[in-house]
């Protein structure tokens, strides 16, 4: 059996941190990604929610409850991805 061909046992044994460092040019346009999906997640689920409050007869069926919810629900986690980008452009 000729195993001059296999592959190493252990392949990332030569690894190192400094091998996949992101460039500064694609942590910008990241960040620019994810604050784009933040705040128009913020201001059309604010306008929703906005909608609703003005006419106070619309939260009388159980769907419009539900999408009143759901949009602050969605403001909350659009909220949470902008504060995740300071996390993922300090990397």
């Amino acid at each position: 059996m000729n195993t001059d061909h296999a592959p190493e046992a252990n392949s990332t044994a030569n690894w190192t941190a400094t091998d996949e460092v992101p460039s500064k040019s694609s942590l910008f346009v990241v960040q620019v990604f994810l604050g784009v999906i933040s705040v128009s997640a913020f201001l059309g689920n604010g306008l929703v929610c906005v909608v609703i409050m003005r006419n106070r007869e619309i939260l009388r069926s159980a769907y419009n409850t539900f999408l009143f919810s759901l949009a602050i629900t969605d403001m909350l986690t659009g909220n949470r991805c902008y504060l995740m980008t300071e996390k993922v452009t300090s990397l």
